[in-house]
């Protein structure tokens, strides 16, 4: 924990760094760094003044009546399940992978299977502190500088400094209930999704196995352990995507127990089901080779194998927010295109909400992400290409993608996509025309990286047995 007064003279440092760079007249951008990004874009090579704020890390307090948070942006999502969980608290929307931070959530638009009834990390929050371009302190909430405060949803830091949140928090329970539903089409599985939205469910979300084989998974939080306890932290237990393959295999629907931590952070071990092609490489996936490389099978060792090596581009990383109606025809022409799978599937509520560069910002009643990551031979043939279908392809379905992978839009497309005269008039507002690079800079990939998928894979085993 951290005290008011003692965030209060770390943001004045910060805010006497940015005033100094601006004084200095170089014209160089502000780029303000934190451990733990979640992006898979390389580093940019431009020079930056770079303002470092890992250290805006901690909780400042926690109003147990209100069921509110005061936290800075660089807290990591396992630090903020732990202290909420002290006080029987948690927040509506949690991230899956546990380093991702509180204002990577935000300024990223972070979703999860709580996401179709409450929306992205950014719809729990109530208010921010953020520091402009020209060293300003304000607030902005729903009442208060709105404008800034919707725009902050998927702005990736180009709109402002976040330095302090406001989030709501709900009432927490030790475990979740969880019900496998297999299902043998997509189409099914899609529909199902759709049905179970409408039921009094905490959590849903599904996997495309194949094109014959899906499972849809709700949850409902619970104190009461009905049915077997199952645990996915520990490196003894199956991944979660292998736990819910087998269970798909038998055909039936079944029930289990799993603590609430467990849950949150089911995909944290294997990365989804990513860390299958470091195993693939040693002999598969099994309970001896899961054990030896728990340790580095987890996202943010995967994420420095991917940046060390420069593998980001050799694998299709990316989420695509569709509206259900249209989610079909996206996944068929997705698998005929790339044949990749899993798929993972996530129900999303959209936004009518001025969050214009948030993904969820559609008209639909409903939308489903659709995650895809991995590689196959049809996406290895020409990544760009493949990469720019995709995208062209859920522009025409009135969709839109996540922007912290790699996005390929030329310019003129990108900003049919995002209202870029709204954008504009708000950066202008806010002074960050002036120092922040824009959103289409800061997330565009311009250049292939110098990747090398063998390199790559011995820079991990490397760092897996010698720099541990």
């Amino acid at each position: 924990m951290k005290s008011m007064v003692e965030h209060s003279e770390d943001v004045k440092k910060i805010i006497s760094k940015i005033k100094r760079f601006i004084i200095s007249g170089d014209n160089k951008q502000l780029h303000f760094s934190h451990a733990g990004s979640h992006s898979t874009r390389s580093k940019s090579s431009k020079r930056y003044n770079n303002v470092n704020i890992s250290h805006l890390n901690k909780i400042i307090s926690i109003d147990k009546k209100k069921k509110e948070l005061l936290i800075e942006p660089a807290v990591q999502m396992k630090q903020l399940v732990k202290e909420t969980l002290k006080h029987n608290l948690l927040p509506r929307v949690v991230m899956e992978f546990p380093t991702i931070t509180v204002g990577g959530a935000i300024e990223g638009a972070g979703l999860e299977s709580s996401s179709f009834k409450c929306g992205q990390f950014n719809n729990c929050c109530k208010e921010y502190e953020i520091v402009t371009a020209e060293g300003s302190l304000i607030k902005a909430s729903r009442t208060k500088n709105s404008d800034l405060f919707y725009g902050k949803t998927g702005s990736y830091g180009t709109l402002g400094l976040l330095t302090l949140i406001k989030l709501q928090l709900v009432d927490a329970k030790k475990y979740v209930h969880l019900k496998y539903i297999p299902i043998n089409n997509i189409k099914g599985a899609i529909n199902l999704i759709k049905e179970q939205t409408k039921k009094s469910l905490d959590y849903i979300e599904g996997i495309i196995l194949d094109k014959d084989k899906s499972i849809i998974i709700i949850g409902k939080l619970t104190n009461k352990k009905e049915f077997q306890l199952q645990r996915f932290s520990q490196a003894s237990d199956d991944w979660f995507y292998k736990h819910a393959d087998e269970i798909s295999k038998r055909g039936k629907m079944y029930e289990e127990t799993v603590p609430i931590e467990d849950y949150l952070f089911r995909y944290d071990r294997g990365a989804y089901w990513m860390g299958n092609y470091f195993l693939n490489k040693i002999g598969g996936y099994n309970l001896i080779s899961r054990k030896i490389f728990n340790s580095s099978l987890i996202t943010n060792k995967m994420y420095e194998a991917l940046k060390l090596g420069n593998l980001s581009q050799c694998f299709f990383i990316q989420d695509f927010y569709i509206p259900i109606d249209n989610a079909i025809s996206f996944i068929d022409y997705s698998t005929k295109r790339l044949g990749i799978f899993p798929i993972w599937l996530c129900p999303m509520k959209p936004t009518r909400k001025s969050e214009k560069l948030s993904p969820n910002y559609n008209k639909a009643k409903l939308l489903i992400n659709i995650g895809i990551y991995g590689r196959s031979k049809k996406f290895s043939k020409n990544y760009l290409i493949a990469n720019r279908d995709i995208e062209k392809k859920a522009t025409k379905l009135d969709g839109r993608k996540m922007l912290y992978a790699h996005s390929y839009y030329p310019k003129r497309e990108f900003w049919r996509i995002y209202d870029k005269k709204w954008y504009d008039k708000l950066r202008l507002k806010y002074h960050a025309d002036k120092a922040f690079s824009d959103v289409f800079d800061r997330t565009y990939v311009s250049e292939k990286y110098k990747t090398n998928i063998v390199k790559g894979f011995i820079i991990f085993y490397y760092n897996h047995f010698f720099k541990r």
